[in-house]
């Protein structure tokens, strides 16, 4: 599986479903603006995409898709700084801890926004349902995630990644 390459850029955060590569300019877009243009509407709606089919998955991702998609230092959670390596541990961890995940984008908490003078950088925040469980421990609930999407960087990876519970509910069945 290759990176597609879009207007000479190879884009690796949607190296998985290359049809969600952005194919219009840079834009930006906060969720519930009414007034947005039909390109600002293109990338808010591949980003959803790529966050419903991809990163929202449930799916355990390989080593290489993990790789492809970080850059090569990442503010991970807000405290740290790691490198690709270690996310690709820290997910395996997080893969073991809870194998079976489902997840669901509450998409009109989508926001979509890109800092003035930066036109290829994306931040985007938005909330979802979670539903994880390791054989009788289940947990419940809803979180909200906000990712830093660099496309300068190797065709596009994510320079930040962070996160929190919402709201959760556990239980032993």
């Amino acid at each position: 599986m290759g990176v597609l390459a879009v207007a000479g850029v190879g884009l690796a955060l949607f190296v998985v479903a290359p049809a969600l590569a952005p194919t219009t300019p840079p834009v930006e877009h906060v969720a519930g603006t009414t007034a947005a243009a039909p390109a600002e509407k293109s990338v808010a709606d591949k980003i959803a995409n790529f966050l419903q089919k991809f990163y929202l998955s449930g799916s355990n991702l390989s080593d290489e898709e993990i790789l492809q998609l970080y850059a090569p230092k990442v503010d991970y959670f807000g405290d740290q700084v790691l490198t690709p390596s270690e996310i690709v541990a820290d997910k395996r961890n997080y893969y073991r801890r809870w194998p079976q995940r489902q997840y669901r984008l509450l998409r009109d908490t989508l926001s979509i926004t890109t800092p003035e003078g930066q036109p290829r950088i994306y931040n985007v925040s938005f909330e979802y349902l979670f539903d994880v469980s390791r054989g009788r421990e289940v947990s419940r609930g809803r979180g909200r995630t906000v990712l830093t999407l660099d496309l300068q960087l190797d065709g596009g990876m994510i320079t930040r990644e962070t996160g929190t519970v919402l709201e959760r509910h556990r239980s032993a069945n």
